[in-house]
């Protein structure tokens, strides 16, 4: 079996940058975030969703994430409750969408890193952005950071793609 071969390239974002908080997908978990990756096979790899600026802190996050499901199949998902986000959502999966959220009991937080870690195969060859759905696009359920009471926050996002070659 041929091992996966993973491609770094550099972020962009999917929204206009601005000042304040962000999120964004990491194509390959651990070290510097990337916007893609390339996977020559179809044993199950990770990505992580990470905060990539707390902007003026928060308390919870939520975020809905798309992939292309003739190229990706999605496996399952892992909140890794950094800073005390441990009040977490039930995720919900639909078809090729997946949303989650998990908020802090008490007090904002500034953390800066991975929330969650979501686990995909491929089921075909292509490219399929990871994409972050955004307020504008679904009013409701968006991704995003929480202030108190669950106030949204403005954050842009930045989405990452998965290619499968094999």
């Amino acid at each position: 079996m041929t091992p996966t071969v993973q491609t770094p390239s550099p972020v962009v974002p999917s929204t206009p940058a601005a000042a304040g908080a962000e999120m964004g997908v990491d194509a390959i978990v651990g070290g510097a975030v990337d916007a893609s990756r390339t996977v020559t096979d179809a044993n199950p790899f990770e990505v992580d969703v990470v905060v990539l600026n707390a902007g003026p802190g928060y308390q919870g996050y939520q975020f809905k994430v798309q992939w292309d499901a003739a190229v990706l199949a999605y496996d399952s998902q892992v909140n890794l409750m950094p800073e005390e986000l441990s009040l977490c959502a039930t995720p919900t999966v639909v078809e090729n969408t997946m949303f989650v959220g998990c908020a802090r009991t008490q007090g904002n937080t500034s953390f800066q890193g991975p929330l969650n870690r979501l686990a995909f195969h491929c089921v075909g060859p292509g490219t399929s952005t990871l994409h972050l759905l955004t307020p504008s696009e679904i009013p409701a359920l968006a991704s995003t950071l929480l202030g108190y009471t669950g106030v949204t926050i403005p954050t842009q996002v930045v989405d990452a793609s998965v290619t499968c070659a094999g």
